[in-house]
């Protein structure tokens, strides 16, 4: 799969961005991951962003002097290493993982592409009350920024 890296400092905490192609994407990829076996059924779409999510996060624990790429826990979770507090997100063509020094204190990342305006009205009702949208629809963000992140 081709992919670029690159990192972001946002609020003090380096994340590791990973761009891929999912059109590049081979079964053959996940082979590079140790826990590739139990991705053997999931849509492709899924292994690829799997994938660039570990190699995000694998980038971001080499920083901290650790090779290892993260193991998928019960609940789908990465597992990392003592120690180690992280986060992965992925979407269209986009991976991120951040990595920290801590035992106890949780870090966490999401990214998600902005709702079209369209799809957010039809979309709405199912996710806000009507006087939760009134109260998106009067904050400085755009309805399609404050629904999303909603």
């Amino acid at each position: 799969m081709h992919t670029t890296h690159s990192l972001i400092t946002l609020a003090g905490y380096r994340l590791h961005r990973i761009e891929f192609d999912p059109a590049t994407f081979t079964h053959a990829d996940l082979l590079w991951l140790p826990h590739h076996a139990t991705l053997a059924h999931a849509a492709p779409k899924r292994q690829a962003e799997h994938l660039a999510g570990r190699l995000a996060a694998a980038h971001a624990l080499q920083e901290h002097g650790i090779s290892a790429v993260p193991a998928i826990g019960g609940s789908g979770e990465p597992l990392w290493p003592a120690g180690i507090a992280g986060s992965i997100t992925h979407t269209s063509g986009c991976a991120l993982a951040v990595v920290i020094k801590s035992a106890r204190q949780p870090v966490g990342i999401d990214c998600e592409t902005i709702l079209p305006a369209e799809e957010a009205e039809e979309i709405h009702a199912g996710i806000v009350s009507p006087e939760e949208a009134s109260r998106l629809r009067d904050n400085a963000l755009p309805f399609t920024v404050a629904l999303t992140l909603t």
